[in-house]
């Protein structure tokens, strides 16, 4: 990873704060986001599936998930160029939302938030995480890279799958 990217991590996971003082972080992770999706779609989700995906991609959910979540953000300067939640949901714990800006795919961003947030996660006592991943071919497989196996979904799942690691 280059050696001059800005690294916030927050943590807001046992204890949310105002999640007001995070506006303009959630309108910097939404643009990231909303880049990914169209950016990744090579024809999985209908145009139609992409508005729905998108149309719960807000600013307040963001906001909502910032002020429960461990949060690693990368910055270059000042774009957002990576981001990526950890949260209690549903009695699990979920690695949620990774994104890496297009133009910064390939240096090592994602393999760096999924370590930070791993280590965090051991290190307050979790052995199991979960991932609700986008049906993106590569994403699957970037997460079975990272030692993530399909899990059969305990809710009904339409546009994601579900995918679990044992942390070691």
């Amino acid at each position: 990873m280059k050696r001059d990217y800005t690294i916030y991590i927050i943590d807001n996971f046992k204890k949310g704060l105002d999640p007001n003082k995070y506006l303009s972080l959630a309108e910097d992770i939404n643009d990231l986001v909303m880049k990914n999706i169209e950016h990744s779609n090579d024809g999985t989700y209908t145009q139609e599936a992409l508005v729905r995906l998108k149309a719960n991609k807000t600013q307040k959910a963001t906001l909502d998930l910032i002020k429960t979540s461990f949060l690693v953000c990368i910055y270059d300067g000042p774009v957002l160029i990576a981001c990526g939640f950890s949260k209690q949901q549903d009695g699990r714990c979920f690695s949620k939302s990774l994104h890496v800006h297009p133009a910064y795919r390939g240096q090592g961003l994602a393999n760096f938030i999924v370590n930070e947030r791993e280590a965090y996660l051991k290190s307050i006592g979790v052995t199991e995480v979960f991932i609700e991943s986008m049906k993106f071919e590569n994403t699957i497989a970037f997460h079975k890279r990272q030692g993530y196996v399909l899990e059969r979904p305990y809710k009904p799942l339409v546009n994601t799958i579900l995918m679990k690691k044992t942390l070691g």
